[in-house]
């Protein structure tokens, strides 16, 4: 193999683990806002969408007419969506449940999450702790 050769291999592993990096780094930061997300339904929870690209998601993922929802369901669509990510690319977290805003921020959100359910993940020391899990789950 030439050296030419190696510097592609190269270039393509780097960004193949950031890619991984990325798509991953995204996955955790959502299963920790879900973990953090006060439930009496499990519709708050299960709502968590990840996403890439500019598109925000419309749709609710909670079945009115069953009432139902599955976070590993919600998990699992967000791990597909992350397959897709580019290096480049924007990552999304949205909620669609119209009342995840008060919870977050409103008072409706002092018994149970007073510190918010997303902002107490995107602390400084979170995002490092989450970003080191995500190389390590990435191999690089």
């Amino acid at each position: 193999m030439s050296f030419s050769d190696q510097i592609k291999t190269f270039k393509q592993k780097c960004e193949d683990g950031l890619r991984h990096t990325h798509g991953n780094f995204t996955t955790i930061l959502q299963e920790r806002i879900m973990e953090d997300t006060p439930v009496l339904t499990g519709r708050l929870k299960s709502e968590w969408q990840a996403t890439v690209g500019e598109s925000v998601p419309t749709t609710s993922l909670f079945d009115e007419n069953v009432n139902s929802y599955s976070w590993q369901e919600t998990i699992d669509k967000g791990k597909a969506e992350m397959e897709y990510v580019g290096i480049d690319d924007t990552t999304r977290l949205t909620n669609n449940c119209n009342y995840a805003y008060d919870i977050e921020f409103n008072r409706a959100s002092k018994f149970k999450a007073p510190n918010g359910m997303v902002r107490i993940n995107i602390t400084i020391p979170i995002l490092e702790m989450v970003l080191q899990q995500a190389v390590q789950l990435s191999n690089i």
